[in-house]
């Protein structure tokens, strides 16, 4: 697992996020389908799946390490 902060540039409400938001998320990946990453907030916005990293990057910008 991974911690990270990224700013949220999906639709807004989207998993519960806020458009333009920063949030502190955990990334894990899905040990039975390796192209799945799994976004959670630690804050308990819940979990949001992602498909591949392309569809994460997406949705997330200005990303960096804790």
């Amino acid at each position: 697992m991974k911690q990270i902060k990224a700013t949220f540039k999906g639709e807004n409400g989207s998993c519960g996020y806020t458009n333009g938001e920063e949030y502190t998320l955990n990334i894990t990946d899905n040990p039975v389908i390796e192209i799945n990453c799994t976004v959670q907030v630690v804050a308990g916005h819940g979990r949001c799946f992602y498909s591949s990293i392309h569809s994460f990057l997406n949705n997330w910008d200005n990303i960096r390490q804790v």
